[in-house]
């Protein structure tokens, strides 16, 4: 799936009930956070082989307190409104898998 289908596909999947999750290439967290920005709910990562490895992942991916990601745009995972600060910084991190 490319980064321009990833929002098509993730408000498909978040209208069936589904939790869209994306693969990406092991250490593109560039890649990553734009499929995070774009819908998908979680990210599966290959070759992810230490527990090291997983927090620098997880540091990368999730937003402060507990990573160090910046906050991007407005994705298909929000309601119409603009959501509160507070409740953007909570919401990426609560349902997604990293």
């Amino acid at each position: 799936m490319s980064l321009e289908a990833c929002p098509q596909i993730s408000i498909a999947a978040l209208d069936a009930g589904i939790a869209p999750i994306a693969r990406v290439p092991n250490g593109e967290y560039a890649i990553a956070t734009r499929a995070l920005d774009n819908g998908a709910l979680g990210i599966v990562m290959p070759y992810v082989d230490t527990a090291a490895e997983a927090r620098e992942v997880l540091n990368r991916l999730k937003y402060p307190p507990v990573g160090h990601r910046s906050m991007g745009g407005i994705g298909p995972h929000y309601p119409p409104k603009p959501p509160k600060s507070k409740s953007a910084l909570q919401r990426p991190d609560h349902p997604s898998r990293l």
